[in-house]
């Protein structure tokens, strides 16, 4: 579990006040407790329903002892976890999901790829800084929903992209103060995301916080300062714009 955070969702859309009450009194407890340091809390809703997160939904409605699934999603690993309203019951099997000692819930065939699903990853490490791959960014984009995420993508080999580089380099440093938006770059030619449809080179993509079934493209001048006001204009998080700048003004 070290190294990455786990879920533990609220998995009915249609339970009663007392059990969601229960869960969000327990998230308010145990995320006090350093032994829970890496588990997020939260409400279906406001999870992104794509691989190993959409099965945490499929979920027996009149079956009030297994409402609350945690999730793994780099593993992909499920596990159910019952007695919501029995804290020490609850803490109890929350230890044991993180030894390694509970039951595993069996996966749910799929036969075709769904949204943020890789298609083609490049192997190796990454050619530059928050650089990701496709096989990385379910986790790193569309699970991370309380972040904001901007996406550059190009192709080595495009005179653009190479022109754009220090243009996507200030827009990174611009918004260095921000905590709650993370840019990433990623080598389209290497690497292939179902549901992301790229058709020319560069492509700068805007996945909004607790809105990541969709994203926004931007298609305004390739300027730092134009690239700038249309992130913060768009983000789910609202942020204070960094102070203007000579090099905000760097263009192709």
């Amino acid at each position: 579990m070290k190294g990455h955070s786990m879920y533990v969702v609220f998995a009915d859309y249609e339970s009663d006040t007392q059990h969601l009450q229960c869960f969000q009194e327990l998230a308010e407890m145990i995320e006090k407790d350093v032994i829970f340091d890496d588990l997020l809390f939260m409400h279906a809703k406001e999870m992104s329903t794509s691989g190993a997160m959409q099965e945490v939904l499929l979920v027996e409605e009149d079956n009030a002892n297994d409402i609350v699934r945690v999730v793994d999603p780099a593993a992909a690993n499920i596990w159910s976890v019952g007695n919501l309203c029995d804290t020490a019951a609850f803490r109890s099997e929350l230890g044991k999901i993180i030894s390694g000692d509970a039951d595993i819930l069996p996966r749910s065939e799929r036969t075709t790829p769904t949204f943020g699903d890789s298609l083609k990853s490049q192997e190796g490490e990454s050619g530059g800084e928050n650089e990701i791959f496709a096989t990385e960014f379910r986790e790193t984009i569309l699970n991370r929903q309380s972040f904001d995420s901007v996406v550059y993508i190009y192709d080595p080999s495009c005179a653009v992209c190479k022109s754009m580089a220090p243009v996507w380099k200030q827009v990174v440093k611009n918004h260095k103060h921000v905590q709650t938006l993370e840019l990433f770059a990623m080598n389209g030619r290497e690497n292939d995301v179902k549901g992301v449809v790229v058709n020319s080179y560069p492509t700068l993509l805007l996945f909004s916080a607790f809105g990541k079934s969709e994203y926004r493209e931007y298609k305004g001048s390739r300027t730092a300062g134009h690239i700038s006001a249309w992130i913060h204009e768009n983000t789910g998080n609202r942020f204070t714009k960094a102070p203007d700048s000579e090099a905000q003004k760097t263009e192709l």
